[in-house]
């Protein structure tokens, strides 16, 4: 990657140069100075000196010994002194042996000011060129769909903030494409299902249709009959779209719960009614007992609907003369609801996948086409409950609601 094509790192290299020359020129500056200090210093002990010598001065009193000077041997020397034009304003060039030093002195800090510089350009340039490299190979990656070097970074800085950035942006964008990915199969699945599910239904209404049309000569008992079946195809298909919308709805995240304090018992009841005349007509005793006490935080229409979903089950799979029952039971914690039946009850192998989508138990053709054991586990979770199933094949089945008194503040 050419950095020079960069704008921001041409002025940031740019004001590094300048900072550098105001620094070169500034030290620079300040060796001049000291340069001309020390000549004058020294030109001035050279005057005394001479000075001292002139006036007859004892060797040990000279000033090159003592290291002071006084005025007397400043003025002999001076005098002595001044037809040679040698006194303190003497330049620093006229004096070969602190030129040379001078020289030295200016060939040295050049020599580590270039280092030093070269060694900042070095590390300055190579961080660069890491970083760009390395925020290069990451959008490459993140626009080819690999997220999996899109880390957090914790350290501190400009260059640290800009790749929590990029990371940042890339997770939100594997979130997306997962989520996308999430929808895209659902959908596809949903298709496929309801296609299958609705398959069924249709044919046999088909059928029905066909034969009132092809034989004329039916009794009206028998005309009845088959428009009784064909009653019950529609109500299941009717049955089947909604259940579908419903599951829809909530997978899509599309339902927001109500929660409040409410009653169980309310709850309960109003699930149980509209299936009271179904249970006496198939000669099922329906069995509510909840105390009235017994309060929860929960959405009452959508517990209601999975509450309902379970009683549904349980009448389907209970035969005439049966019981389905349901209980409550608190803790200091939790409140359970129990659908409990005495029908046929579900094998250990079919317990696992009983809350899947479209799985009907044993391959049974009942109007409850899967859909509903699945709703019911969803709209539970959406009340931040759990849902379990225990049953003995033949003894019938149990259903076990638990519902949370306190809910988490994410669910609240």
């Amino acid at each position: 990657m050419n950095l020079w094509r960069s704008k921001g790192f041409r002025r940031t290299f740019l004001l590094f140069l300048s900072l550098f020359a105001v620094l070169t020129m500034t030290a620079l500056m300040v060796l001049w100075q000291n340069g001309q200090a020390m000549t004058a210093a020294l030109v001035r002990q050279d005057i005394a000196l001479a000075g001292g010598m002139a006036r007859g001065q004892p060797t040990k009193s000279l000033s090159i010994l003592t290291g002071e000077t006084t005025s007397a041997d400043l003025d002999a020397g001076q005098n002595l002194l001044a037809p040679y034009s040698y006194n303190q304003e003497l330049p620093l060039a006229a004096s070969r042996t602190y030129q040379q030093i001078f020289d030295r002195q200016i060939l040295t800090f050049a020599a580590c000011a270039v280092a030093l510089f070269l060694a900042a350009l070095a590390v300055f340039g190579g961080y660069a060129v890491r970083m760009n490299r390395k925020f290069r190979g990451l959008s490459q990656k993140i626009a080819s769909g690999e997220f999996s070097d899109a880390e957090s970074n914790r350290e501190d800085g400009d260059y640290a903030a800009l790749e929590e950035a990029v990371s940042a942006l890339a997770r939100r964008a594997d979130f997306h494409v997962q989520a996308l990915q999430k929808d895209k199969n659902f959908l596809k699945n949903l298709l496929s299902d309801i296609s299958h599910q609705i398959k069924t239904p249709l044919a046999g209404l088909r059928m029905y249709c066909d034969i009132l049309l092809s034989k004329p000569d039916l009794s009206t008992e028998q005309r009845v009959d088959f428009l009784q079946r064909s009653k019950r195809q529609i109500e299941r298909t009717d049955w089947l779209v909604q259940g579908l919308l419903k599951m829809a709805r909530v997978e899509a995240g599309a339902i927001r719960m109500n929660l409040r304090d409410a009653y169980l018992v309310d709850t309960v009841e109003e699930t149980v009614e509209p299936f009271t005349e179904w249970a006496q007509r198939q000669q099922i005793r329906l069995d509510a007992q909840v105390s009235p006490d017994l309060h929860f935080r929960h959405d009452t229409e959508w517990v209601a609907e999975a509450l309902a979903n379970l009683i549904k089950n349980a009448l389907e799979h209970t035969p005439a003369g049966g019981t389905v029952m349901i209980r409550a039971e608190e803790t200091p914690l939790t409140v359970s609801v129990h659908v409990k039946d005495n029908g046929e009850g579900i094998t250990p192998e079919e317990i696992p996948h009983i809350f899947e989508r479209f799985y009907r138990k044993g391959g049974a053709h009942t109007q409850n086409a899967g859909i509903g054991l699945s709703l019911a586990k969803e709209l539970i979770e959406k009340n931040g409950g759990e849902i379990f199933a225990d049953s003995t094949p033949g003894q019938g089945s149990a259903f076990i609601v638990t519902f949370l008194k306190q809910l988490p503040p994410s669910q609240s």
